[in-house]
């Protein structure tokens, strides 16, 4: 039991930095420093955590399908899963 109190807020941690490599990666924010880039993550997770959660979940059957087929599946899931982080990233930064 003791061992969900490190696991849950670490994952709650994890979804609301998930969107710092796409924050340095984008144009709109020249020069963003990295913590500066973890604050503007977390200011544009906060309520959409869930979102992105649920996200995650749905790639669970493709995560099966990748290990299915001993990684060669990851050809096609791969750049599937990242333009669909990408295409969330886009949203929740116009939320913002």
């Amino acid at each position: 039991m003791w061992a969900l109190l490190l696991i849950i807020p670490g994952i709650i941690k994890a979804l609301s930095y998930a969107m710092t490599p796409f924050i340095l990666a984008d144009d709109d924010y020249p020069n963003v420093k990295f913590g500066e880039a973890i604050k503007l993550s977390m200011r544009m997770m906060d309520g959409r955590k869930m979102d992105l959660f649920l996200l995650g979940l749905s790639f669970f059957f493709w995560g099966l399908l990748v290990a299915i087929t001993f990684g060669l599946a990851i050809i096609y899931v791969g750049p599937y899963m990242q333009a669909t982080l990408t295409e969330f990233y886009l949203d929740v930064k116009t939320r913002v």
